[in-house]
């Protein structure tokens, strides 16, 4: 029987030994928290106005769970989002507020509900994850996070929304018809 020193035997333990995984400290924490130290940088470079529109598309991500850890947020999550609530939010969200008392996106989403009023549009809808990637873009940067779970989630909607501006632009280079053809049309009064 071939005989082995100890150093041999703790050397082979150790090969045989599980994976020990470490955990970035950053990506523990709440999202909220990840979100304020974005802000910090990113209102820096924009008007008050629109640091708020910004902070408040990033926040709807984490409503209503506002202690969401920043590793659980993975692109399923934000697809889910993206297909479910981005949708939902109304357009001209700051007159919502105003004539309902509202003070979130989430809060004004909900007081709309049954309440026949127009959503954003897919192009507003695209810039709103331009900003959520442009967070996780830079938390990747910083270490935060390994990597950017948004990925992707802007390109497919950009490729969405394009199909359905192309659709309406279809329908608006249509040639409009003019008083001499209205006149021709109505002039049938047994059809109408």
């Amino acid at each position: 029987a071939a005989t082995f020193t100890p150093e041999q035997i703790e050397s082979a333990r150790l090969s045989k030994a599980p994976a020990r995984v470490t955990v970035n400290p950053k990506s523990v924490l709440p999202v909220s928290e990840a979100i304020s130290a974005y802000m910090k940088v990113r209102s820096r470079n924009c008007s008050p106005d629109q640091a708020r529109r910004v902070r408040g598309a990033l926040q709807l991500i984490v409503e209503p769970d506002a202690d969401l850890r920043l590793c659980e947020i993975d692109s399923d999550r934000l697809e889910k989002f993206r297909d479910q609530l981005l949708g939902m939010v109304p357009a001209n969200e700051n007159k919502v507020r105003l004539k309902y008392g509202s003070t979130s996106i989430r809060e004004s989403i909900d007081k709309l509900e049954g309440v026949d009023w127009p959503r954003i549009s897919s192009s507003e809808q695209v810039k709103r994850l331009k900003w959520i990637s442009s967070m996780f873009t830079w938390l990747r940067e910083k270490n935060w996070i390994e990597r950017n779970p948004s990925l992707g989630l802007v390109k497919e909607s950009e490729a969405s929304s394009a199909v359905k501006k192309s659709k309406k632009s279809k329908q608006e280079s249509r040639d409009k018809f003019d008083r001499a053809a209205l006149t021709k049309i109505f002039s049938f009064g047994h059809w109408f």
